[in-house]
């Protein structure tokens, strides 16, 4: 069975978060803080972590951050994912990866994956 690491890149979360939230890569890696660019940055950061095997410094290293802020933007997702409706925007960007969410996703607190392709053939 074909693990959700196997295909999932960090230009891909990277392309699917910019795609979904209307914002260009350039703006997501730049200096910027005001939130319309900081939560999809978070987002990136969020699934980065859960979909591939990069550590934290690789990920922030692709967005210009530190592993601590990628810590805290992390955990910034994770506190806005009680919010039913965000927890299915994030759901859409999974989608958009090929991605699908096992039922256990938030009950465990760890996240669990498997790939669509897998799910269905």
């Amino acid at each position: 069975m074909m693990q959700y690491r196997d295909h999932v890149s960090l230009a891909s979360v990277l392309d699917a978060v910019s795609k979904h939230r209307h914002v260009s890569i350039k703006a997501l890696k730049s200096p910027l803080r005001e939130r319309r660019i900081a939560w999809p940055r978070q987002e990136f950061m969020f699934l980065a972590h859960e979909l591939t095997g990069f550590s934290l410094s690789v990920i922030g290293n692709r967005v210009f951050r530190d592993h601590t802020t990628v810590m805290h933007g992390i955990a910034a997702v994770r506190h806005r994912m009680r919010d039913p409706e965000y927890k299915s925007e994030m759901e859409a960007i999974m989608g958009d990866l090929g991605v699908a969410v096992l039922p256990r996703f938030y009950r465990s607190g760890a996240l669990e994956f498997v790939s669509r392709r897998s799910a269905h053939g």
